[in-house]
């Protein structure tokens, strides 16, 4: 005899009700949560953290990241702890080391773009002084020695390869204008560590140009290209300040050249760079 009577199921939570493996559990409890959830902590930490160190995209809180400032201004963060053990003061300088970096990309982040041959927005006067309090007393040195054309004098990694590439540049320079001349170019070169093929070729172009005032600005469009270069390893580092400080000073050169008393500055150095071939 079959019986037609249901079976009944049990009701849930009941001892004898069977349960699903924790492996099909957490996979319906995947299916079913909000793609806004999957993600671990803050979803816009990458859009705020972009362009920073590691280190400091790790360590450095949003609040703290953003602590009482925009994020087009340079940033004044507490100082550092001191004293303590040992184990606390290398803290305190690892943590000034990051909150300076910090700092450095603020800054980088709140400079203007410049276009060789355009006015430029800001005058080199006012980008060292919005460099106080941001710079560490070793960096604005180097920015000193940058801006007054001592390069070579600068303690930074960049100012001695800026020194370099700008020498070599020159040098080429007074070989080929002492070959059009006849002189004897060895008594105006500078040493200088390492050597470029790029810049003696990109040398050998500009002077290829017909016009002298064309060849200056193959120049200094060369120079502009080796600060791009130089700036690679940390765009919002210390790099990126000191080649935008001689960016800036390429930038107002041309710029002054664009009124009257300019152009007769162009003038007098056209007639010049002819007379040196």
């Amino acid at each position: 005899m079959v019986c037609s009577q249901r079976r009944q199921r049990n009701p849930p939570g009941s001892p004898d009700q069977p349960r699903r493996p924790k492996t099909t559990r957490r996979l319906l409890q995947r299916a079913i949560q909000p793609e806004a959830q999957k993600r671990r902590g803050n979803p816009h930490r990458q859009e705020y953290y972009q362009g920073l160190p590691r280190g400091v995209c790790q360590r450095t809180s949003l609040s703290r990241f953003h602590q009482g400032c925009h994020c087009r201004s340079p940033v004044e963060f507490p100082a550092a702890p001191t004293g303590g053990n040992r184990a606390s003061r290398g803290e305190g300088r690892s943590s000034a080391r990051e909150l300076e970096e910090v700092s450095y990309y603020y800054l980088v982040a709140s400079l203007p773009a410049l276009v060789l041959g355009e006015n430029p927005p800001v005058a080199p006067e006012s980008f060292r002084f919005s460099c106080i309090g941001v710079l560490n007393e070793s960096d604005l040195r180097d920015l000193d020695l940058i801006l007054a054309g001592r390069a070579d004098q600068g303690a930074s990694e960049f100012a001695q390869s800026w020194f370099a590439a700008d020498a070599q540049l020159r040098n080429a320079v007074a070989r080929q204008r002492g070959t059009r001349l006849g002189v004897e170019a060895r008594g105006y070169q500078k040493d200088h560590p390492g050597f470029s093929v790029s810049i003696e070729k990109a040398v050998t172009d500009a002077f290829a140009k017909g016009h002298p005032l064309e060849r200056e600005l193959t120049l200094d469009r060369t120079r502009w290209q080796l600060l791009d270069e130089l700036t690679l390893k940390e765009p919002f580092g210390l790099p990126a300040v000191l080649a935008f400080a001689v960016k800036l000073q390429l930038a107002t050169r041309w710029a002054q050249l664009k009124d009257e008393e300019g152009l007769k500055r162009v003038e007098d150095l056209v007639g010049k760079m002819e007379a040196q071939g």
